[in-house]
């Protein structure tokens, strides 16, 4: 049953091993990242399938940090067409690490303007904090690249 809903990645395999081997953790580990793929690859239905089973696993087990994961995965999409071109560049150099003073730096802006951008950036893509917005940005493809590359 796993084998039809983890995409043929490699994920696939491994989520098999595990459930096989009776490791709980590892195969919501397997089927977390198979939904990352899934959902890359604009399978939501499948994605959200494996995103179910891999958080019914981690809430079992008590694993909270995995479930917070796979619920930040799994949280609906905020509309990225809301953001500017501008504040995509800004997204971009957050997902980077960059700070306010680096940002304003590369994009020839002032710190404070830099400040304005993430924080028009983090209210449009309902985001706590520079780290979730960069992991929005890579779950939903926003930077043109992901954290694996």
């Amino acid at each position: 049953m796993l084998r039809a809903l983890v995409e043929d990645d490699g994920w696939d395999g491994a989520a098999a091993a595990w459930q096989e081997l009776r490791q709980p953790y590892e195969l919501a580990l397997s089927l977390f990242h198979g939904a990352r793929a899934a959902l890359a690859a604009g399978d939501r239905p499948g994605g959200t399938a494996l995103l179910r089973e891999a958080g019914r696993l981690a809430e079992d087990l008590g694993a909270a940090p995995l479930a917070r994961e796979i619920a930040l995965l799994g949280r609906p999409r905020p509309a990225p067409d809301g953001l500017t071109e501008r504040e995509r560049d800004v997204l971009t150099l957050i997902a980077e690490g960059l700070s306010n003073r680096q940002i304003a730096a590369r994009l020839h802006i002032s710190p404070s303007t830099a400040g304005v951008h993430v924080s028009h950036i983090l209210a449009k893509l309902g985001a706590t904090a520079r780290t979730e917005a960069a992991a929005i940005a890579f779950r939903d493809g926003l930077t043109g690249s992901s954290p694996d590359r």
